[in-house]
């Protein structure tokens, strides 16, 4: 390949160093390669850009948490209400909150509920959720048992879910 010969001056000295792709010639001599400083340079500066990639994903990561956990609660609010409006299997469903699962059960209460039935949607650990720890919709009206507010708290971030008296499922 025919590359057009740059001169530049090197800080050593008076003599013109011409780049010529990969290699660098200086008066007949050929220098290649890295030099043990340029090679420890580079890793570090990839550790470091490594390290702070993962300080912002875990931060991401649990602020995003609480986010999806609403969502999760919400959703599956308002599925049970579907279900049991629809009459699905002929009973009544809930939602019940446990230390580390949402669970959408069949039945007139959690205790009592048909397990094989059950959808469960994960909790992670890095939150604190707050507030009933059942509610269960009426068949055909949609009803709550009782009203409702479930608060999600982790990583600075507060989240809320409320279930009002008709059975209305809103998040903040």
């Amino acid at each position: 390949m025919n590359h057009k010969k740059r001169p530049t001056f090197s800080l050593r000295s008076k003599r013109r160093v011409f780049v010529t792709g990969v290699r660098l010639c200086r008066t007949g001599n050929v220098v290649t390669g890295f030099t043990l400083i340029e090679m420890v340079l580079a890793i570090a500066l990839v550790f470091y850009i490594g390290l702070l990639s993962t300080a912002f994903y875990s931060g991401f990561y649990l602020r995003n948490a609480a986010n999806i956990v609403t969502k999760d609660l919400a959703f599956s609010l308002r599925q049970a209400q579907v279900y049991s409006m629809s009459g699905r299997q002929g009973s009544d469903w809930g939602v019940a909150l446990t230390d580390d699962a949402i669970i959408i059960f069949k039945g007139s209460s959690y205790a009592s509920r048909a397990t094989t039935f059950d959808e469960s949607h994960a909790i992670p650990v890095t939150l604190v959720v707050t507030g009933f720890n059942e509610t269960v919709f009426s068949r055909i009206t949609g009803y709550p048992s009782a009203t409702s507010t479930v608060v999600i708290t982790g990583a600075g971030r507060t989240r809320t879910v409320v279930v009002n008296e008709q059975g209305i499922v809103d998040q903040y």
